[in-house]
């Protein structure tokens, strides 16, 4: 399946929304296989996002 993933992300020409939403499922396979889904969901909602990592102060 990595394969297939892959070619999805190196850039395939998508020409109807059927190819997008099987586009969209191969990313999101290949991003929970690599344990990253959390981070790239386009859906998730801004309450459950982790804060952002904030610059340390020097005390």
């Amino acid at each position: 399946m990595e394969s297939t993933a892959v070619s999805a992300i190196k850039g395939d020409k998508l020409k109807d929304s059927a190819q997008w939403r099987n586009w969209f499922a191969r990313i999101k396979i290949y991003a929970r296989q690599k344990k990253v889904w959390d981070l790239v969901n386009p859906q998730i909602e801004e309450d459950y996002q982790e804060e952002p990592i904030r610059e340390l102060r020097m005390p």
